[in-house]
């Protein structure tokens, strides 16, 4: 009978003790390991708004007589046969975009469109026979500016730094007033929306989930234009008139913010 009661108690203290230790166990704290928060990425549409300024590369308006009497009046120095512009001013507008993030990639297009007022005007005086001087006025304008571009750039986390480039296209108005000593004698005007293309470069940085913010430097080179500065009717000249080929080329340095969706 002692040896039953012996080892019974025995029994007890074993599971009792065995308890006791799971319990103690079960109290452990558990550490779970720390959950990796992914880098931001560029993948994605967005829409922004830009503004800035624009400004010409030396913009050169050649002459050139519509006759053999107007070629004859260039080469004697009568009317200038170039002259060169250095148009500037505001542009703003907006932007559509999509890119793609591959690892440090970040790939994609973009289309855009402003409204822009980069403009310059020139006089250059030349004397006539009897060595009197006579105005010839040379106007250049930009009127609104596009481009359709692809976008390769090198995303830091946040911040990307790209190149784009692609096709330009802009609303340009060039014109030519060319005087005599009694007034305006040859005038005309082209306004029209020339293509081309645009290069450039820029960085972005996230600031917050859906906002970035850019600074961005294009270069455009659209289509030279020839306007036909022609003799206005009831002048008396021997000359029909010239033949004025503007250049229309410039910078672009804007700022601008982006809603990334």
């Amino acid at each position: 009978m002692r040896a039953q009661i012996a080892s019974l108690a025995a029994a007890l203290f074993v599971y009792s003790h065995s308890y006791a230790n799971s319990a103690d166990l079960a109290r452990t704290p558990v550490y779970k390991a720390p959950v990796a928060i992914p880098g931001y990425s560029w993948t994605g549409w967005y829409v922004g708004l830009n503004a800035g300024y624009g400004f010409g590369g030396n913009n050169s308006a050649s002459v050139t007589g519509q006759d053999s009497a107007g070629a004859a009046a260039i080469a004697a120095g009568f009317r200038p046969d170039s002259v060169q512009l250095e148009p500037s001013g505001f542009v703003g507008g907006g932007q559509i975009g999509y890119t793609w993030q591959f690892n440090s990639i970040v790939y994609g297009f973009e289309a855009d469109i402003q409204y822009a007022n980069i403009k310059d005007d020139v006089n250059r005086a030349t004397p006539n026979a009897a060595g009197v001087l006579r105005d010839n006025i040379f106007e250049q304008k930009l009127e609104f500016f596009g481009t359709v571009r692809g976008r390769l750039g090198l995303a830091w986390d946040r911040t990307l730094f790209y190149a784009t480039g692609g096709l330009a296209y802009g609303g340009t108005n060039n014109s030519g007033n060319f005087y005599n000593p009694a007034g305006l004698a040859f005038s005309g005007s082209v306004k029209r929306t020339e293509v081309g293309y645009s290069v450039g470069g820029g960085v972005e940085h996230a600031f917050s989930l859906n906002w970035t913010a850019r600074i961005e430097y294009l270069y455009y080179d659209l289509a030279d234009t020839t306007a036909a500065v022609s003799l206005l009717p009831g002048v008396a000249s021997t000359t029909a008139g010239y033949n004025v080929t503007f250049e229309n080329s410039g910078h672009i340095i804007r700022a601008g913010v982006n809603f990334r969706y």
